[in-house]
């Protein structure tokens, strides 16, 4: 089962109320039905929900790499400073392993089929890029 987070408004003691910004991140936990082979060690990390409108060149400003036929998860490993990847809350980050592109599962897709995937959401009839993302599993080479 899914579970949302949102911000609260919380009294202080000179009776003036704060606003923590409400921003809903979708997690879903390991035991959820979201197959991947790498829910092993990762799985800890949890997953999130990060949705990407491409910018008016139609890029959404990150890399992957990996794939099915290259026998390593599907891992950003670049996000473009100031691009929408960079700029959407949640924000996408080198080393998320991406799980899901637009509901479909990637773990049996080759690098180009996720690269075709990505693409694909940039078309009007999509419009946008919701990516199920792994947080953190990559750090660095």
């Amino acid at each position: 089962p899914a579970t949302t987070t949102q911000g609260t408004i919380t009294p202080t003691k000179d009776t003036v109320k704060s606003l923590t910004p409400t921003r809903e991140v979708t997690v879903i936990s390991p035991q959820d039905d979201v197959h991947s082979e790498l829910s092993g060690s990762s799985a800890s990390s949890g997953i999130i929900t990060v949705t990407i409108i491409p910018d008016s060149h139609g890029r959404f400003g990150f890399n992957v790499k990996g794939g099915a036929d290259q026998g390593v998860p599907v891992i950003v490993s670049r996000v473009a400073g100031g691009t929408p990847a960079d700029k959407c809350v949640p924000r996408l980050n080198e080393g998320d392993q991406v799980v899901l592109i637009n509901g479909r599962d990637v773990s049996t897709m080759t690098h180009d089929q996720v690269v075709n995937f990505i693409r694909a959401a940039r078309e009007p009839h999509s419009g946008q890029l919701i990516l199920a993302v792994r947080q953190n599993v990559y750090l660095g080479e």
